[in-house]
């Protein structure tokens, strides 16, 4: 479904996380794609207080999430993006999905 706001984005995220990351579990053994890895850091940003450890840490999460957010999007937060925009991420962040998964032998 097209992201067309901040909520759909959130959404968009969540459920490509339970694919991405729960559904694959250790099943690569170690070579887990970076396109997965950044929608678990996206959902981390989302769903978690990052604001918790010690400061070095907490700033650490902080900008892994926001150049990763960058990557796929342009600007370091998507509080900061435009609502047209977010299909834009999406579209993004589910071709590096797809360019990743045409890359894994089986």
């Amino acid at each position: 479904m097209p992201a067309k706001n901040y909520d759909e984005y959130m959404f968009s995220i969540r459920c490509l996380y339970f694919l991405f990351r729960e559904g694959v579990g250790n099943r690569l053994d170690g070579k887990t794609p970076l396109s997965f890895g950044d929608v678990n850091t996206l959902r981390t940003e989302l769903q978690h207080d990052v604001d918790h450890g010690a400061p070095a840490k907490v700033k650490a999460k902080k900008k892994k999430a926001g150049t990763v957010f960058e990557s796929y999007s342009g600007v370091p937060s998507p509080v900061s993006l435009a609502p047209e925009r977010f299909l834009v991420v999406q579209a993004n962040l589910l071709a590096a999905l797809r360019s990743d998964l045409m890359g894994i032998v089986v």
